[in-house]
């Protein structure tokens, strides 16, 4: 297999060809009028990533030189000035309007490096690239009817889509389409730098394919029930990393450590039918629906365990999980406005859904190997066999949402929603260890839950300048949870147990925050949250003892568990200039963990706080240039008292800090009345790297990212651009070791004709 890290892959086709095509163009638009260029004309070339579709990032700077009319004036406007016979000046026709364009795009990827990294973080394939990027037709079929054509297609990039819709006005519509895209991941492990271990056991180049395709169709006759119909099939297929990776011992003399790379084949299918119907009655307007969906999943987690290391400790596990689940659905709602100032909204769902589960875990010697019960593997190597099972979930769902001025400037909204929800499930197979050992096992579960949640909202905006709003947020909810595992035998491969357990969530949140206007230049947003979720559990019996002496206290081992929040932000907004805006803001969140295990006292498991500081400057120097520079800070932690603990537990659990930097400049120049030249810069830094690998696996990120483009735009006439493009990306990741660096460079161009 030739490794995907490490190479060079220029991979892009020659641009001769495609400037001979944007001169052949151009020449042929010479046959066409050269009115108005039209309003929407924004130059959309791709900034932020690599590929053509970021079309975002790049506005036109205003342009003080308007393009002016065609030399040569055509017959309308040569007469546009004179009489007519009545003796009035004839209007001037108004200018042409392209309302349909057809754009075609080739560039390619160089790659110095980790191919497959820079895939996943760009979202754009290292291969050569054309073919048409975006396409739209639209035309009107006499006075009251219309069709739309959209699409896309663009090859090596595993880009496409249709869509084609057809309206009647006063009738209805049909429309439907197909798209199919591609996502990349990176399929690396961990890197372990005791001994600089690294391991690269497949092609880490992998990729998702995403597609759906879909039909609707809508009946919308005035003063008759609206009635829309539509079907629609997605799926996923491909492969993509996983984070369960496999352990080895080949750690230079740290002993176990989980850092071998694994990955995700995933084969899903969903299908949806749905109908609604709207009508109004009155002051009110009702809906009702159904929904049926068909889902299967057929997903395989391949895990290498200790690779290199001979005999039956190299294992090869592959795991195939199936779930195929249908569901139906059906809701209905009303609103009922009885005047400006009073609303009223009620809302009822019913769901429920039947799911079957299949699958198994398989060692052998290769991946997807059939399963050999004479197949030498460790005593630790518990397979299974024949998984057969399902579940039943029944949910229902009813809203109350009530909103009324009581006085001019306060706006009230009550509301309350309560859920009941039902769900059982089984399952069994056949357990399978070394020497040939084998046992049946089975078990089941029941979780029934009914929580109601309050809402109320207010709002106030009687004093100038200034808006008030307040929230607050409750819920309570009871249910229970029946568990249960058993074996036909006694046997080391499968321990049973069964617990059944009362649970009760209680949850407060209250929000405040106002708007402030204390200048035509400025205004300043703030918001506070505190909230608050108590979860207690009551076992009712548990097979598992809780006890000091006992080993195993799981499931049903805590009693308690408190999440506490609190959440402030503020947001300024200064127009210092016309031409000049800043914009600051500043988040915080403070979350603690209260954790109560059972016949020991309440502790503090855990707290989580994190810090974002962002500035963002949009400034107009010239009327030809602009200029966007923005910067972010995140301090974001998670610490726990797990990591203070000494004896042979010392460095076992580490902190998480997960703190990095972000900035990006965006900047556009009008270097002519038919050119304009965009450049976007961004940088990432993150610097958490810890080497804590003699006691466990350092996971904490340390990398930085450079990405740099720049464009150049052409408007050959109204009708015709093109751009040509230019990206450089950059990529150094110490948590890798190294290993996942690359370089990259971009050459991108395209040519949009309008219509």
């Amino acid at each position: 297999m030739v490794k995907a890290r490490k190479k060079q892959a220029w991979k892009a086709g020659k641009t001769s060809g495609f400037l001979a095509l944007c001169a052949a163009l151009t020449a042929l638009n010479g046959f066409a009028a050269e009115d108005a260029k039209p309003a929407n004309d924004a130059a959309t070339s791709p900034a932020t990533k690599a590929g053509p579709d970021a079309k975002t990032a790049e506005p036109a700077p205003a342009n003080p030189q308007k393009e002016t009319a065609p030399t040569d004036k055509t017959e309308s406007q040569s007469s546009a000035a004179e009489p007519t016979k009545e003796g009035k000046a004839a209007e001037p026709e108004p200018p042409a309007q392209y309302n349909n364009w057809f754009d075609v795009s080739m560039g390619g990827i160089l790659v110095d490096g980790d191919a497959p990294r820079f895939q996943h973080q760009q979202q754009f394939g290292k291969d050569a690239f054309g073919g048409v990027e975006d396409f739209h037709y639209e035309r009107r079929l006499g006075k009251k009817s219309s069709i739309q054509v959209d699409g896309a297609g663009l090859y090596d990039q595993d880009h496409y889509k249709m869509t084609l819709e057809y309206v009647r006005q006063d009738v209805g519509f049909l429309r439907g389409g197909f798209s199919k895209d591609r996502v990349w991941y990176d399929g690396y492990g961990g890197f372990f730098p005791q001994n600089q271990r690294w391991f690269e056991l497949f092609d880490n180049d992998l990729a998702m394919d995403r597609g759906k395709f879909w039909v609707e169709g809508g009946l919308l006759i005035p003063k008759w029930p609206e009635f829309r119909v539509k079907y629609e099939h997605d799926y996923r297929d491909g492969t993509k990393d996983s984070t369960i990776w496999g352990d080895t011992t080949l750690t230079g003399g740290a002993g176990v450590r989980s850092l071998v790379p694994s990955f995700l084949g995933v084969d899903e299918r969903r299908d949806r039918f749905g109908v609604t119907m709207n009508h109004t009655v009155g002051k009110t307007d009702l809906e009702v629906g159904i929904n049926l969906e068909r889902d299967n999943n057929q997903d395989t987690l391949y895990v290498r365990s200790q690779p290199g290391e001979g005999g039956k400790n190299d294992q090869t596990i592959s795991q195939q999980n199936g779930v195929d689940s249908g569901i139906f659905s059906t809701h209905a709602s009303s609103v009922t406005r009885f005047n400006p100032n009073t609303m009223l909204a009620t809302g009822y769902s019913f769901t429920a859904l039947d799911s079957d589960l299949s699958g198994q875990r398989v060692y052998g010697a290769s991946y997807d190997a059939v399963y050999d019960p004479t197949y030498q593997r460790r005593s630790t190597d518990v397979g299974f066999i024949g998984l057969n099972g399902g579940a039943d979930l029944k949910q229902h769902v009813f809203s109350l949402n009530f909103m009324h001025s009581p006085v001019t400037n306060l706006f009230l909204a009550p509301s309350i929603r309560v859920e009941k929800r039902d769900m059982t499930s089984f399952s069994s197979f056949l357990a399978t260890g070394p020497a040939e050992q084998e046992q049946s096992a089975w078990g089941n579960s029941a979780d029934g839950l009914i929580e109601v949640s309050e809402r109320l909202e207010a709002r106030y905006n009687g004093v100038t300048n200034w808006v008030f709003y307040t929230r607050g947020d409750w819920a309570q909810g009871q249910g229970n949870l029946k568990e249960a595992l058993a074996n036909a035998s006694p046997s080391p491969l499968v321990a049973p147990f069964d617990r059944d357990t009362d649970y009760y969530q209680n949850v407060q949140k209250y929000t405040a925050g106002a708007n402030w206007y204390p200048l035509r230049r400025l205004n300043i947003d703030w918001q506070y949250y505190h909230k608050v979720s108590a979860n207690t559990y009551d076992h009712l019996s548990d097979s598992t003892l809780n006890s000091g002496a006992s080993s195993d206290r799981f499931p049903a081992y805590y009693v308690g568990q408190d999440f506490t929040t609190d959440d402030a932000n503020v947001r300024t907004t200064i127009r210092a200039l016309n031409n000049l805006t800043f914009v600051s803001r500043y988040d915080f969140q403070y979350s603690i963990i209260d954790t109560a295990p059972d016949q020991l006292s309440k502790v503090q498991s855990g707290q989580m706080f994190s810090h974002v500081f962002s500035q963002s400057v949009t400034w107009m120097p010239t009327s030809r240039l602009y200029l966007q520079p923005s910067i972010n800070y995140v301090i974001d932690r998670t610490e726990t008292p797990a990591a203070d603990l000494g004896g042979g537990a010392t460095g076992l659990v580490a902190n998480s800090r997960n703190d990095y930097w972000t900035g990006s400049l965006m900047a556009g120049y009008a270097l002519s009345e038919k050119d304009d030249l965009y450049a976007h810069y961004f940088f990432y830094r993150s610097g958490n790297y810890y080497d804590d690998s003699a006691t466990t696996m350092p996971y904490d990120a340390s990398a930085t990212e450079h990405g740099v483009t720049l464009s150049l735009i052409h408007r050959f006439s109204e009708r015709l651009r093109g751009i040509v493009k230019y990206g450089y990306f950059q990529n150094r990741d110490t948590t890798s070791g190294q290993h996942t660096d690359f370089n990259a460079h971009l050459i991108y161009s395209s040519l949009q004709y309008r219509f």
